[in-house]
C-alpha cells in the first residue's frame, strides 16, 4: 500500500538529486537522447554482420577452408566494429569512467578479436588439457539465479534483510526456507562475522557478485520506483 509520504512531490533539492544522477550517468544527454543515438550507431555495424552471418551461413557456398576463412574473419571485423561502438558510448559516459572493470573486459574482447587479424589465435578461448578447468555442479548452477534473487531483493524497502528476502524466495519458489539459507550462506552469504566472506563455492560467489555490483551502481542513477521495477523484473526472470 502506498503511504501518503510516497504520493509526496518531490522537493526542489529531491529534483536536483535526480537531474545530477542523470547528469552522471549520462553527461549532457539524456537517457533517451543516448538510446537513440546508441541505436542509429549500431544500425550500420549490425547490418554488417548480419551480412556477413548470412554469407557464412549460405549453403550454396562452395564450402573450402579457404571461403570458410574469409567468411569467419568478415564476422570478426563486423563483431569488432559493432562492440567497439558499444565500447566509445560507454566510454563517454561518466558514470562508466568511474567503472573501469566495466569497460576493461569489452575492451579485452575487442582488442583480442581484432588481433586474430592479424595472425594471432585466441588460446584463450579453447580449454588448456594441461591445466584443470572448473566445472559447476548442477545443483550450483540451479541455485545460482536463486541466491541472485535474494541478494537482489535485499536492495528493497520491502526485504531489507536476509532472512525476509530468504522467506520471500521460499514463498515464490516452494524451496524449504532452511535450504534457501544454506544456499545463501555457500554462495554468498559472508562469513560468521557477516562481515569476511566465507563462501564454499568461489565461481559462483563471483557470479552472483558482479550483478549484484551493477545493480548497486544502477541505484545511483535511477528514481526509485524505475529501479524498484528494474529489480522486480530482473527476480521474476531469475526465478522462471
Amino acid at each position: 500500500m502506498t503511504s501518503p509520504k510516497d504520493k509526496r512531490d518531490a522537493s526542489e533539492e529531491e529534483l536536483e538529486e535526480i537531474a545530477d544522477a542523470f547528469v552522471l550517468a549520462f553527461g549532457v544527454a539524456g537517457p533517451l537522447d543516448w538510446v537513440a543515438e546508441l541505436n542509429q550507431r549500431l544500425v550500420a555495424p549490425a547490418e554488417r554482420l548480419a551480412n556477413a552471418r548470412v554469407d557464412y551461413e549460405d549453403p550454396k557456398r562452395d564450402r573450402t577452408d579457404e571461403i570458410d576463412g574469409k567468411a569467419k574473419g568478415k564476422i570478426r571485423i563486423a563483431t569488432t566494429d559493432y562492440l567497439s561502438e558499444i565500447f566509445r558510448m560507454l566510454h563517454a559516459m561518466p558514470l562508466f569512467q568511474q567503472q573501469p572493470q566495466i569497460l576493461e573486459p569489452l575492451k579485452f574482447v575487442i582488442t583480442e578479436i581484432a588481433s586474430v587479424e592479424k595472425g594471432r589465435s585466441l588460446h584463450w578461448l579453447q580449454a588448456d588439457p594441461s591445466k584443470r578447468h572448473h566445472t559447476s555442479s548442477t545443483k550450483e548452477a540451479e541455485w545460482v539465479p536463486l541466491i541472485l534473487a535474494l541478494e537482489l531483493l535485499c536492495m528493497l524497502p520491502d526485504f531489507s534483510n536476509p532472512h525476509a528476502a530468504a522467506s520471500e524466495i521460499s514463498r515464490r519458489t516452494g524451496r524449504a526456507l532452511g535450504t534457501v539459507k544454506r544456499w545463501h550462506r555457500k554462495l554468498h552469504n559472508g562469513g560468521k562475522s557477516g562481515k569476511t566472506a566465507d563462501f564454499e563455492r568461489p565461481y559462483a560467489a563471483s557470479e552472483i557478485r558482479t550483478e549484484v555490483q551493477s545493480f548497486k551502481v544502477l541505484r545511483k542513477a535511477a528514481d526509485p520506483a524505475s529501479y524498484r521495477g528494474l529489480v522486480e523484473k530482473r527476480v521474476q526472470e531469475l526465478l522462471a
